[in-house]
C-alpha cells in the first residue's frame, strides 16, 4: 500500500475504497488483519478508508450489521445502496462527522437526489431488518448453506471453492485441474434455473456463482 501511495500518485491521495468482502469481483474475503495494517499506512498519509457496503450491510454477512465491523477496523466512510431500500432505487454514504459536514450542502443536490418515497421505504425496510433481527436469520441460515456447500465441494470437483459470510455466498466452478470454467458456470446457472433457484455470476473469470443475491435476505 505504501509503495502504491508514492510510486503511483502523487502523494496526495483523497481515499481507499474497499468492499469488506469483494461482490462481482467473485464474493472474495479479504485476508485477516488487511484492514488494520492498511488503515495504519492510509492514517500515515492522511488518507479516508471508505468501506464500500452496497452488498455487504444491513446485516447480509452475519455475523455483523457492516461488513467492515468483521475487521475491527472503523472507516471514515461507509456508502450503501442495494441492502437499505431492498429494491427502492436508494443510495446513502454515512461517516465522521468533520468529514460529512466539510461537504457543501450546494455540491450534491440533483434531480435524482433522495425523495420522500423511497426515504420512507428504507426505513421502513430498516425496521424489519431490526425488528426481525435478519442478522441472526443470515447467520443461522447462511451457516447452514456454506455448510451444505462445503458437504457438495467434497463430492464436485467442479467446485473449486466456497467463499463468503452469512448470505453472501459463492461457489467458484472449476474444470479438469482446477482452472476456472466459465462456460460450466453458464450451464450450472441455467440448470439452477429451470429448477427455480436463480443465482448470479461473477468473478475474474465469470465463473463464480454467487447465492441469494437479491437486494435483501427478507424471507
Amino acid at each position: 500500500m505504501r509503495r502504491v501511495i508514492e510510486t503511483t500518485t502523487t502523494g496526495r491521495v483523497a481515499a481507499f475504497i474497499a468492499e469488506p468482502i469483494q461482490g462481482v469481483g467473485g464474493f472474495i474475503e479479504i485476508p485477516p488483519g488487511y484492514f488494520e495494517r492498511v488503515k495504519e499506512i492510509l492514517d500515515e498519509y492522511d488518507v479516508l478508508l471508505i468501506s464500500d457496503e452496497v452488498q455487504t450491510a444491513f446485516g447480509r454477512t452475519g455475523s455483523h450489521f457492516w461488513g467492515i465491523e468483521a475487521s475491527g477496523v472503523e472507516p471514515d466512510l461507509i456508502t450503501m445502496a442495494k441492502g437499505l431500500g431492498n429494491g427502492l432505487a436508494i443510495g446513502a454514504v454515512m461517516g465522521r462527522a468533520e468529514v460529512i459536514d466539510s461537504i457543501s450542502p450546494n455540491l450534491h443536490i440533483s434531480t435524482f437526489g433522495g425523495n420522500p418515497i423511497s426515504a420512507a421505504g428504507a426505513l421502513a425496510n430498516i425496521n424489519y431488518i431490526l425488528e426481525n433481527d435478519l442478522q441472526r436469520n443470515a447467520d443461522e441460515v447462511g451457516g447452514y448453506l456454506k455448510e451444505r456447500l462445503l458437504k457438495m465441494a467434497e463430492k464436485h470437483e467442479v467446485v473449486g471453492e466456497v467463499r463468503g459470510r452469512g448470505l453472501m455466498l459463492a461457489i467458484e466452478i472449476v474444470g479438469p485441474g482446477g482452472d476456472p470454467d466459465p462456460p460450466g458456470a453458464a450451464r450450472f446457472m441455467e440448470a439452477c434455473r429451470k429448477r427455480g433457484v436463480l443465482v448470479g455470476k461473477g468473478g475474474i473469470k465469470a465463473n463464480c456463482h454467487p447465492h441469494l443475491t437479491a437486494a435483501n435476505h427478507h424471507p
